[in-house]
């Protein structure tokens, strides 16, 4: 469980240093609504959904809240038999 937190806290660090790096290098044309290269950090859902539920939804996956509510019981039953 820790390397998958640990992991996450990397990949979570690695995506924001890249598109840091795409919108630095693309300039303010990079968030132009034509290009429209911003409209997942701009879509109301994602605070609504979170960023879990969000990509699911945005890749068209069906039930992705039966999906998110079974990764947190699942998740909450491992820290209880912890």
């Amino acid at each position: 469980e820790l390397e998958s937190a640990q992991g996450q806290v990397v990949i979570s660090n690695l995506v924001l240093d890249l598109t840091s790096q795409l919108f630095n290098a693309l300039g303010a044309s990079a968030s132009s609504q034509v290009k429209q290269l911003d409209r997942f950090w701009r879509s109301p859902d994602l605070q609504k959904f979170g960023t879990f539920q969000f990509v699911l939804m945005s890749l068209n996956v069906p039930e992705t809240k039966l999906i998110m509510d079974a990764v947190v019981f699942i998740a909450v039953a491992s820290c209880m038999n912890a």
